[in-house]
């Protein structure tokens, strides 16, 4: 009963952790938002000045186009940051629920283990095996984000267009 408790707390303090952990990651990326959308911004305008600059006097040279393509872009990519929160939001929900159920069978395994009369070492090598799927859990996490980190630099890469 003492070790049930101790072991409640050390997951809710995890499950706090990351969650903190999450709010922290969700302030970085609405701050890097703001920097990338103020640079492509500026750079946007930049490019305007000089079109306007090149055509020699013509005083209405900014596209409306390009402004109305640029506002498109923004609420897209506004959108889909708000569908990864979301997304991310019910994985982390799920996870708390398998865990919750996992918890469980844990529970009833060790329970049954132990009217079974097994031995303390088969019990060592099943929790054991618990943290190597711990291990191979966050591993994967890493990856994914690894992995989603990789797939954004690529793709902030400016396409180079051929001179000509």
């Amino acid at each position: 009963p003492g070790e049930g408790a101790s072991r409640r707390s050390v997951w809710r303090r995890k499950i706090v952790e990351l969650q903190e952990e999450s709010a922290s990651q969700r302030a970085a990326l609405a701050r890097f938002t703001t920097v990338a959308r103020q640079q492509q911004r500026e750079a946007e305008e930049r490019s305007a000045l000089l079109e306007r600059r090149r055509q020699n006097g013509d005083q209405h040279a900014i596209s409306m186009d390009s402004l109305l393509k640029e506002n498109s872009n923004i609420r897209q990519a506004d959108s889909q940051l708000d569908a990864l929160t979301s997304n991310a939001y019910a994985v982390l929900s799920s996870l708390g629920q398998q865990r919750s159920s996992l918890k469980g069978v844990e529970r009833k395994v060790l329970d049954f283990a132990n009217t079974l009369g097994l031995s303390n070492n088969v019990i060592r090598t099943i929790e054991r095996r618990q943290l190597v799927d711990k291990f191979i859990v966050y591993g994967g996490m890493l990856l994914t984000l690894a992995l989603l980190w990789f797939v954004f630099v690529h793709m902030r890469r400016p396409t180079i267009e051929p001179e000509g």
